[in-house]
């Protein structure tokens, strides 16, 4: 693990970007693609804060590289961030030829610890953190494609970046809270005073363990006919089992307090096919206002 991180203090937000390129040729290629794309986001959402203003601004992404160096090296990343804009840094963390999300939220978690502005007393300052990752870049298809776009787009709209109402514990396109507090997709910025309050991320850790415990605890409770559930199909991504439980971490403190960017009336099915529209789509909402 590298030192204790410091981003610029004119840094306007701060990326966290689990970045998946893999071996393949064909599928590299797309990869960088969204590579591009993303880091292309990221660089816009920077231009729409700089709008009527005189001074430029900067953003900081680090970033964890799984898979593959050799394509798109640290280099050419950092060369590219810079000419998408020329505030936008971006910072390899770790280079892992195998590795999950676990890598990157554990940086995230990590970072949270050691933020001096995330005491009880600074709250108004309390530092907030973007989560993005590269999906789609080892499954490409357009509903990915659609999907990524969308909750990349949302995590780095102004009103997730700064949530209008500073109670607002983590923002993103949409929370659900019908099987799991989670945002679907596990992209989020987050307030480090709120991160700090989560189990370690780690693969093998106390979150781990105590996520499977209550998955068991649940079927016995629900066999001896104490429980009647209401999680509708006994699904692994419901459940929060295999590569799922990650998605599930975000929401798993009993303290959160959400905020979302998408409409009530703009479901999962609107985003996957790509019929969300900002400028008619996006009514930033505390709390979780939708049913699903």
């Amino acid at each position: 693990r590298k030192s204790k991180l410091t981003p610029p203090n004119d840094s306007l937000f701060t990326v966290f970007y689990n970045l998946f390129i893999p071996t393949e040729a064909i599928s590299a290629a797309n990869a960088v693609e969204v590579l591009t794309e993303q880091l292309e986001q990221v660089a816009g959402s920077l231009r729409r804060f700089e709008e009527g203003e005189k001074n430029s601004k900067s953003a900081v992404v680090y970033y964890n590289l799984i898979g593959n160096n050799e394509i798109y090296p640290m280099e050419k990343i950092s060369d590219l961030c810079k000419s998408l804009h020329p505030g936008l840094s971006c910072q390899l963390l770790n280079f892992f030829e195998t590795a999950s999300e676990a890598a990157t939220l554990l940086d995230i978690y990590q970072f949270c610890q050691n933020d001096d502005k995330a005491s009880v007393q600074r709250t108004n300052n309390d530092t907030r953190v973007v989560y993005i990752h590269s999906k789609g870049s080892y499954h490409s298809s357009t509903h990915n494609n659609n999907w990524r776009r969308e909750m990349t787009n949302s995590v780095l709209h102004q009103d997730c970046l700064f949530p209008p109402n500073d109670a607002c514990d983590v923002c993103g396109a949409q929370f659900y809270t019908r099987f799991s507090f989670m945002f679907p997709g596990n992209m989020w910025t987050a307030k480090c005073s709120y991160i700090q309050k989560l189990l370690s991320p780690e693969k093998g850790g106390l979150y781990e363990k105590l996520k499977r415990e209550s998955i068991v605890k649940f079927f016995k409770l629900r066999l001896w006919g104490q429980l009647n559930s209401t999680l509708m199909e006994d699904r692994v991504d419901y459940f929060g089992l295999g590569r799922y439980q990650l998605e599930h971490w975000i929401g798993s403190h009993a303290s959160v307090q959400p905020c979302e960017l998408h409409k009530k009336n703009v479901t999962f099915e609107t985003m996957i096919l790509g019929m969300v529209n900002s400028a008619y789509d996006y009514e930033w909402n505390m709390g979780a206002p939708r049913e699903e």
